[in-house]
């Protein structure tokens, strides 16, 4: 059994359309420019503006690391997103990182970033602490 301060956590600011995909299953990967220096159990998705609001978590099966077209081949079915679109935002990235997205649990309640200890939204991520997910449920 997994003890809550055994999770990693992180914060993820995601554009609204990318938030949906993930809540509504179809979006399974999720594309960022650099890795994370420890290992994640959970990320916290945090829809960008016009929605402001986190919307839940998701459970991480794993994180892969390559280049955009090697990382692209393997997760594009399953990426939400266009292969124009994560060119674009990849470029000039010395390598790509795919989040492999879990068990997605709605947020039951509304949570500001100040209840999660953030300030402001996140530019890429920003570590949390374990505890953060029971303020989710």
């Amino acid at each position: 059994m997994v003890r809550i301060q055994d999770y990693s956590v992180a914060l993820l600011s995601v554009r609204p359309e990318y938030a949906q995909q993930i809540a509504a299953g179809p979006k399974r990967v999720e594309f960022r420019r650099a890795k994370f220096s420890r290992p994640l159990t959970h990320v916290v998705v945090y829809s960008t503006s016009p929605e402001k609001r986190v919307v839940g978590y998701f459970e991480v099966l794993g994180i892969d690391e390559g280049s955009a077209a090697s990382l692209w081949q393997e997760h594009k079915e399953h990426s939400g997103i266009s292969r124009k679109k994560l060119f674009a935002y990849l470029r000039g990235a010395r390598q790509a990182i795919a989040i492999r997205i879990g068990k997605f649990h709605h947020a039951h309640r509304q949570v500001r970033l100040e209840d999660l200890g953030a300030l402001a939204p996140p530019q890429s991520f920003r570590y949390l602490t374990p505890e953060s997910l029971a303020l989710l449920v």
